[in-house]
């Protein structure tokens, strides 16, 4: 397997474009929420990202499909922060509609570039 520059890649943009999207959302949470769910939210939505490069540089498919597999559990572990974020009510119902969809679209990505 070849190493793969994950920049042109639309599943890396979109991971990119949601970190952005994560930050914004979670900047209107309270302040004792920062180095609590903002923390959390923000580190996962990084982590879609930056574990999809590792993988891409990495030849070795068993190595490749570890880091692929941090990215999707970053993918799921956001979207259950986010649905939790309603719940506490930090976001509306109409924004965790937003964010669910983006995050699944994000998601069926990753596991799409697995195939």
């Amino acid at each position: 397997m070849a190493v793969i520059d994950v920049k042109n890649l639309a599943v890396w943009k979109a991971s990119v474009m949601l970190i952005k999207e994560i930050e914004t959302l979670t900047k209107g949470f309270p302040e004792e929420e920062k180095f609590a769910l903002i923390s959390q939210m923000n580190r996962e939505a990084r982590a879609i990202s930056v574990n999809l490069i590792e993988a891409a540089n990495h030849e070795i498919a068993k190595d490749r499909l570890r880091y692929l597999n941090k990215s999707i559990n970053a993918s799921t572990e956001l979207l259950t922060l986010t649905i939790l974020s309603q719940r506490l009510g930090f976001i509306s119902p109409a924004d965790l509609e937003t964010y669910e969809k983006k995050i699944a679209t994000v998601l069926t990505m990753l596991k799409a570039f697995n195939n």
